[in-house]
Order: C-alpha cells, then structure tokens, then sequence
C-alpha cells in the first residue's frame, strides 16, 4: 500500500471521472480529436475539483499518453484504444472488461460518468463489484437521455446496456429541471438539478474584441455559430438565416466527430453562403477571442442538455438567440431571444432595432452568469452532492 493509500483509507481518490473522449482536453491540444460539451464539461469538473484539493482521477482512451500522467493535479489513466478489438465483441473485451478493471484499479469513493451509452453499464457494473463498494453517478448529458426513445443510441446493445446501468446509479443528475421532470416521467428516478461549472481557457490573445460603443443599427453584426455538424444540431438552418441577412456576417466554429456524408455536404452548402466563415475545428485557448468579438452566439438545434457554448458565451457577456432555451435561463433573465422556427430566427437577425437591445442583453449575460453559472457555483454544488466538502475527506 502506497503512502496515499493508507493516508486516505481503503479509497485511493475522491472522485473518479470517467472520461474516455478526454485526453485531448486534458493534454490541452489545439485541434481535439474529438469534440462536444461533454468532454468539455468533465475535464473542466475534474480539474476545478482537484483546484479544491480533493485527489481525483479520470479515465480516457490509450492514445499513446503512457499509463497515468498527471495534469494540474488529475490523475489521468489509459484504458484501452478506440479501435482496439474485433468488431462485434469489443464492446465487450478489450472494452467493458477494461473498464472494469480500470475501475477497479482506482478505486474512488465516487464515480462520474456523463451521457447516456454502453459506458453507464460498465460503469454500474464495476462499482458492484469492488470492495469497499464505489458511488456511481450519472450525469444526463441531454434531454435525450431521458427521453425512453434514446435517440442518441442507435444501437440495441447501447440502449441495453444504458437501461442497465441507469437503475444502478446511486445518484442521478440533470442539468435542468426539464430533464428532471423528463427522467421522473419516462424513467422513475429522481435527480439533482445542477449546471456543470465551465471554465474557458486562458486566450492567448486575452483583449476584448468585439464591437464596443453607442449601437449602431447600420453596422454589421456578427453571429457565432458554435457546434458539431450533426442533423440535430441543425446548421442548415444558420446557412438559410445567413443567406436571407446578407446585411450581417456569420461565423462557424466545429465540425463532426468523424467524416461522413452529412459533413460533408453541410461544407459544401456553407462554401456557397458568401458571408459565412468556416473556422474549422478551433483550438481551446481561441474560443473566448470568438466569443468576445461575436455580438450574438446563435443556437439552432433541435435538443440539447445545458450546452457547454452557452455557458462559455455567457462567460464572456455574449447574448444568446436560440432554438433550444436550456433551462429557460435566456427567456427568463432576457439574455437574448428564444425562436421556435426558422422564419423567426430570420426575422429577429434582420431586424434593424436589434443592435439598440445588444447593451441590455449584454448585461443580463453577464449577470446571468455571475448569479447562476460561475464555476464556483457549479463546483460547490458537486462537491456538497458527493459530501466533498474540503480535500481529505475519505
């Protein structure tokens, strides 16, 4: 037994964030392999919980980073590779028997996991089967995950193993009360109701760029566009606006997790959009130089959970127009617009008495933010659910 071991108990870490899509976020790479709100969301919570002084571990796919690194006080482990395995039973070895046994080999007190999928299953699976036993919770990661449809797995075997796990969590998490009323309906289970703290980057360019003094209803206003390109996500809808408002620019940050036809012909309509720009995937440390300069962040999808480009946008005092009013929050602190079509969405980015409300609604980002969604806040919430309240409490 190591000396961390025996100092705190038969526990060697808090908490245990399992996060295989992650390595990127943690190595602070400029263009992630793979990215989301997710994986924004868990990197950001474990490195905010070991600020606090609590011994935290994370779990992400072997990318050749070696069996443990630590960064900024995580301890970062290797599972096993993405395309490791025979097609067909992978998920079962080297994949679940891998996470199992990476989970086992950590042993925290409490386990996270994020988003619906097979790694719930594993996930409950492997907190049953060690000794002292582990806490397992799960966090939604949208409005999908309790809705009994599970549009985000298409796969008989994920479902399976997502219904599986979901009635073994020791606590459930939603991050609105939307999704709680979703997940009591469809599923039975009562949750707790917090926002995941977010913390962008420091910019290497950390000047305020956007437009500054009196509105000027004649100038061009920029809209941003953050995401992946994915039918939910809807970016068809951000060519048509940006096609039908020639008199205003249009930016686009992201791109898909992975090449497929879709992509590939969204990038092909948008190179036909003229007052569009096609930024690509952006690297971490650019994204509040986006924010900063965008007048407005546009979301056009169909469903979300609490996106991680909201909070980032209302970090950075940038109001939101939206199709998806997570939480409500936009409606109710006026921190921006809520459209239900696409004609809507049209019609209020055209509007010439928009940019005389920019100032108030810049405003009530900023204070929206400040009262409900700084990352002190998120972060004390997580550390009261698990019992955390200071370092050393195992």
């Amino acid at each position: 037994m190591t000396g961390n071991e025996s100092a705190h108990g038969a526990y060697r870490y808090d908490v245990c964030i399992v996060a295989l899509k992650c390595w990127d976020y943690f190595n602070k790479a400029p263009n992630p392999r793979y990215i989301g709100g997710i994986e924004r969301d868990m990197v950001t919570l474990a490195l905010l919980l070991a600020k606090q002084g609590l011994r935290v571990a994370a779990l992400t796919y072997d990318e050749g980073q070696g069996d443990c690194v630590t960064v900024d006080g995580v301890d970062v482990f290797s599972t096993f590779k993405h395309s490791g395995g025979l097609p067909g039973i992978r998920f079962v070895h080297p994949r679940g028997t891998a996470m199992v046994a990476a989970l086992r080999r950590v042993r925290a007190r409490n386990i996270i996991q994020m988003g619906a999928g097979v790694l719930t299953g594993w996930t409950a699976l492997a907190c049953r089967q060690t000794s002292p036993p582990m806490q397992f919770i799960f966090m939604a990661g949208s409005d999908g995950d309790c809705t009994p449809e599970l549009p985000f797995l298409p796969r008989a075997r994920e479902r399976w193993l997502y219904r599986f796990g979901l009635p073994r969590a020791d606590v459930v998490v939603t991050q609105t009360v939307g999704q709680a009323a979703l997940m009591r309906e469809n599923f039975g289970f009562e949750s707790e109701v917090i926002r995941l703290p977010s913390q962008l980057p420091e910019s290497s360019d950390s000047s305020d760029t956007r437009n500054a003094g009196e509105p000027d209803p004649e100038r061009r206003l920029r809209f941003l566009w953050v995401g992946r390109l994915d039918p939910i996500k809807r970016p068809q809808w951000l060519f048509d606006c940006a096609l039908a408002v020639p008199q205003h620019d249009f930016e686009l940050a992201g791109s898909s997790n992975k090449d497929d036809p879709f992509e590939a012909s969204m990038l092909e309509e948008a190179a036909k959009v003229p007052n569009l720009k096609l930024l690509g995937r952006v690297a971490p440390d650019q994204m509040a130089v986006l924010y900063q300069r965008a007048d407005v962040l546009l979301c056009t999808s169909e469903l979300e959970g609490f996106p991680a480009t909201f909070l980032e946008s209302l970090a950075n005092a940038t109001p939101i127009i939206t199709t998806f009013d997570a939480g409500g929050f936009v409606a109710q602190y006026g921190a921006g617009a809520v459209v239900t079509s696409q004609q809507a969405l049209e019609k209020i980015v055209s509007d010439p008495a928009l940019a005389s409300k920019l100032g108030d609604w810049k405003a009530r980002a900023a204070q929206l933010y400040a009262s409900e969604l700084a990352p002190e806040i998120g972060t004390g919430k997580v550390m009261r659910l698990l019992n955390l309240e200071r370092a050393g409490t195992t």
